[in-house]
């Protein structure tokens, strides 16, 4: 094991890195105001009916609700609707809230996992060089 991965295990043990992805990084409003910004610009062309823009006129509403839910652990994902594209594709859409809480915690676990790589050895875990995958064991 490498000085880096040993300096990088020892902060993890004693806490300096944290490892742990809490609800508070998704409620942040950082986080919730980039979600909204790609999804107003992934939806932007989305049709009059669309939920997208009943959601964008509620934002301020929405978000506050949102982060309510969130905290209480309250959330539930919605339905997702088959829609039929012009070329005859038809595709499952999330709803607009459902879209905007997916991407925030792809945007707060994508900042844990650079995190996590800039100290993990560039080989990647002895459990994958070996070709076999870690056993998983419930927590206490």
């Amino acid at each position: 094991m490498s000085e880096k991965s040993i300096a990088a295990l020892s902060l993890l043990r004693a806490g300096a890195l944290s490892h742990k992805c809490t609800i508070e990084d998704v409620l942040s409003g950082e986080v919730l105001e980039m979600a909204y910004a790609w999804l107003c610009k992934r939806r932007g062309r989305y049709p009059d009916a669309s939920d997208i823009w009943s959601f964008r006129r509620r934002w301020t509403q929405e978000k506050a609700c949102l982060r309510e839910d969130l905290a209480a652990g309250r959330y539930r994902f919605g339905v997702l609707s088959r829609v039929t594209l012009k070329t005859g594709e038809e595709v499952d859409i999330w709803p607009a809230q459902d879209a905007l809480v997916l991407k925030a915690l792809s945007l707060v676990l994508a900042q844990r996992i650079g995190d996590l790589a800039q100290v993990l050895p560039p080989q990647g875990p002895r459990w994958k060089q070996a070709g076999r995958a870690p056993r998983i064991t419930a927590p206490d």
